[in-house]
Formats: structure tokens, sequence, C-alpha cells
């Protein structure tokens, strides 16, 4: 049984229960998101019908991490015809992105384009993707799943405390640009506090004008003019071709087995290599007797994960443009030979700066069989710190992803995607999905995703339990390694007797969110991460 026993509180002290249910399942980083999704499925929606409409809840609950002006990735499972698809909806730079025009105004020094600029906004992706995934799969009227989060917009919500945190931190970055000030810091300009009450008229204007006109809306329409119109305010490189030409892509998912299971992650140009090549490299380990906290297992984990966060780092483009395969990444004979460089030393890493980012993810399944993992992302928190004029929405800063060194796969180049640091996921036992998680957190979404899986079916732990355990987190330069104190207290020395350099830098761990089907029962188990604002939520 995965996930070994549920009845009893988590091993990591007090937390939350988790959620059971009979008919579908929901978890999300914002309890109102999760409660209309719950009410989605109550009045007959499927699964994907309540992930797109948590999703736009998010986008009004939770708006520095997912809006109209970001990317949405998403794997669905199709009751109806048995079949694992992924919906690839990021956006693309600019035509004019070139790199002598680049360098030109950044300077021969420059190795990214910056972070909080104009210049690092890509094409928005993330209304295409959400109509893409109710066209396709959904059951009830678009207008059914706009509705709530309209509503939600024009009278307002009470702000969440990790959502309050985000928001103090975004205060300097939103106070740069007029329509940034004007739409999300108060007549003062303080950013909104836990429990203050936040309303968004324009953006509610927004969502009820794709509702009603459908993907126009952005690409030709009202929306993308003020996306055009703030990148010409700020000397961007975006045009209306450059939305014109934007287009939704169905994608097959990469699989990879773990100990009897199939995990299911997107193809380039997200990152979902590096979670299945730290997996293969893990199911070579022998776990037996070895248990959760031990520096061993530690050591096997962390080394894997620096493998696949490098490989994804050199390696990850825009698909079409790719220099290397993903089958080539995860040939046998290659895991191989990485697992036994683990196991004889250290590994070669090469320093790489692999970007920090977060997003909001959603999972949900029904009784039908039918199952959803959606994340949508500005990237970093507050995206670019841009609003797209009166439309109520920030633009992403998925741009900052590409390099500026002509030798890199990920060169920025005219009308390319970048390497997608978000990653649905879901987990198959017998071709059909037992689990859809998530993580949230640029480069950790890879990190926290690796020692869920683990601790689910190396350790036996309970799902909340797998959520609660302490984490490690590989830094951006791939060389240092943080520790939550449960793990830092523990075996911090004893993993710097290993060769690694552990800090205790704090910061971001991840969040994350499950859902689990208890086939033996016919029914549901829900998850959410203590780290974020979220909950599982059931009928």
């Amino acid at each position: 049984m995965l996930g070994g026993a549920t009845g009893e509180p988590s091993r990591f002290g007090a937390s939350r229960s988790v959620v059971c249910a009979s008919r579908g399942i929901v978890a999300t980083s914002q309890p109102l998101a999760a409660y209309e999704a719950v009410r989605v499925l109550e009045d007959g929606g499927n699964a994907i019908d309540a992930g797109v409409a948590a999703a736009l809840m998010l986008c009004v609950t939770e708006p520095m991490q997912i809006g109209p002006g970001g990317d949405v990735l998403a794997l669905v499972f199709d009751a109806a015809s048995g079949e694992l698809i992924g919906l690839n909806s990021s956006g693309s730079a600019p035509a004019a992105a070139d790199l002598d025009t680049l360098r030109a105004r950044l300077g021969a020094e420059a190795t990214q384009l910056p972070l909080h600029s104009i210049l690092a906004v890509t094409v928005p992706g993330a209304v295409d993707g959400w109509l893409a995934l109710h066209d396709r799969f959904g059951r009830l009227d678009r207008s059914r799943l706009f509705a709530p989060a309209v509503r939600a917009a024009r009278e307002g919500f009470a702000v969440a405390p990790q959502t309050a945190a985000t928001w103090a931190m975004g205060a300097p970055i939103l106070a740069r640009q007029r329509h940034s000030k004007e739409t999300w810091l108060g007549p003062d300009g303080a950013p909104f506090g836990c429990a203050e009450r936040f309303r968004n008229l324009r953006l509610a204007d927004s969502l009820e004008m794709i509702a009603t006109s459908g993907r126009a809306a952005m690409y030709g329409g009202p929306l993308g003019n003020a996306v055009i119109e703030a990148s010409n305010e700020q000397h961007g490189l975006l045009c209306e071709a450059d939305l014109a030409q934007h287009r939704i892509e169905w994608v097959e998912p990469q699989l990879v087995g773990y100990r009897g299971y199939t995990v299911a992650e997107m193809p380039p140009n997200a990152q979902g290599i590096a979670v299945l090549e730290a997996l293969a490299i893990l199911e070579r380990f022998d776990f037996a007797g070895v248990d959760f906290g031990s520096p061993e297992a530690a050591h096997w984990q962390v080394q894997a994960t620096k493998l696949g966060l490098a490989d994804a780092a050199t390696h990850i483009t825009d698909a079409s443009r790719m220099r290397t395969s993903v089958k080539n990444l995860l040939d046998p004979q290659r895991i191989e030979s990485l697992h036994e460089a683990i196991v004889n030393g250290h590994p070669s890493v090469a320093p790489a700066a692999t970007g920090g980012g977060d997003t909001a993810f959603v999972c949900a399944a029904d009784d039908e069989g039918n199952w959803v993992s959606l994340i949508g992302s500005l990237f970093h928190p507050w995206g670019s710190g841009l609003t797209a004029g009166n439309a109520g929405f920030l633009l992403q800063n998925r741009g900052h992803g590409f390099s500026l060194d002509p030798a890199h796969a990920n060169v920025i180049e005219p009308a390319k995607k970048t390497r997608h640091t978000i990653l649905p996921a879901m987990l198959l036992h017998g071709g059909k999905p037992v689990m859809a998680f998530g993580f949230v957190g640029g480069d950790m979404q890879v990190q926290g995703q690796v020692q869920f899986l683990s601790n689910l079916i190396d350790f036996g732990m309970d799902p909340q339990s797998a959520l609660d355990a302490p984490r490690w987190r590989i830094e951006d330069n791939l060389r240092d390694t943080a520790l939550e104190p449960g793990l830092l207290n523990t075996i911090g020395g004893e993993l710097a007797v290993r060769g690694h350099r552990v800090t205790d830098s704090g910061g971001f761990f991840g969040g994350g969110q499950a859902v689990l089907h208890r086939p033996e029962f016919g029914t549901f188990q829900g998850v959410s991460d203590g780290r974020r604002d979220g909950c599982a939520l059931g009928i």
C-alpha cells in the first residue's frame, strides 16, 4: 500500500490530518481555491474542471505566483480514453529577442536578462492553457469555472499568512511601476497584510472578459493590447505578432520506473528529466534497512539530485532546439555510470546558476478516473514586477532563465522557449494513476519531488508525514546543501564528513500537495504542505 499507515498522526509532530474522500479530492496552496474546486465537483464537474477553477481562483488569492500573464503546464489522465497527456502552454521569447540586440542593451558582461525588467518578459501562455484544458476535457460551462474567481476579485478575499509574507517581500519591486503600485499596494504604498481584504476590480474585469471572449481576449484582444502597451512603455521587445503566434502543445509525458511504480513528468522545455534522472540513479541503491534521516540515504539523494539538476541546467531548453535527447540522458548505461560515480566518490558537478522561482500548484481526482496535476507560474514571486496596464495582472519574468552565452544550449534566440522549472507530476501503478503531486519553488520542485517520493516508497511514510519531513535543499550553485533544522541538527556533521558543503542558510524548502487513490477502498486521500497556506478538501 502506497504511503504506509494513514490512521496515525504525522511522525514529525503536530500537523494536518490526511483528508479522506469518496467521490473526489482536491489539494492546492490556497483554501478558497480548494473550496471552489470542490464545489465544481459537487456541481457535476470533473477533475479537470475542478483544476481549472482552482487555478483561476489562485490568480486572485495568490497573484504573485500565478496569473494571466504567466504560463501553465499540466498532466491529465483522461478516463474516457485511458490516456495520460501533457499540456505545455509556456510562452516564447519575442521574435526581436536576438542575442546581439540584447547584448547591445545590457553590455557584453551580462549573463542573464535582468530579473525585474521588461526584457525578461515572455509571451503569456496561461490563458490559452486554461481554455485548452477546458475545451478538451471539461464538462461544465466555461462561465461556471470563471465565476467564483471573478466574484472573489470583485468582492475581495482575506489575505493568507504566507501570502502576506510574500506581499511584504515584493513591495519594493511593485513600487517601481505605476500600474503595479496602483494595483497591488495600498493608498499609502504598503503591502496587504494577513487577514486584510484585497480587491482587484481590474482582474475581475479581465477574467470576465476571458470567460466571455475566450483566447481572443489575450491573443489579439484588449488584454493582449495591455501587455504590448506595458512592453512599449518599458521599451520592451514584445509585439502583437508574438502573442498571435502562441500555440499550446499537447505532449507525451516522460516516464521512468521506480520500485514498481511509474513516475510521469513533463518533457522539455520542462526539466522533468532532473527528477527522472535522480530517481533512476537512486533505484540502483538498496534502501533496505536504511531509514529516513540517515546520512547515507541523504548523501545518495543529494548526489543523485545534483546530477539531475546539473543536466537540466546544461541541456534543457526549447524541445525543438535541444542538442541532446532525454533518451540519451536517461540511457541505462549512462545512469549506471552516474550511480557508480556516487558509489566511488563524489561525481563531478560543475557549478551552475540554476535559478530560483515560485509557482502555484493544484491537483485533483474524481470517481470517474479523471486526474489533473497543474502548475501555473510567473517564475519568481511577483514575476517581472510589471503589471499589464489596467488589466490587473502581472507579467512573468520567465526569460530570466535564458542564458546570454552563445555556446549554451539554452541561449536566448528569437521565438524560443526557455528551460521551464514548473513540474506537474503523477505516479502510476499498472498503467493508472495512484497519485497526482507537485511542489512549488523553482528548482526546489525537483528536490521536493525526489524527497517526497522516497519518503513514501523507500521509507513507507504516510502521505502527510512524507510532506512534513524535514528537507534538504541544493543551492543554486549546485555546491552547497542547506538543511532544515530537523536534519541539520542530526546529520549535518556526517554529511560534511562525506564531502558536502552544508549550510544553515534557512530560506524556502518548497511546498507541496498531493492527492492519492486508495483502490482497495475505492476512496481518495489528499495532503497539503504545512509550509504553505493551502489545504486538501474532498467530497
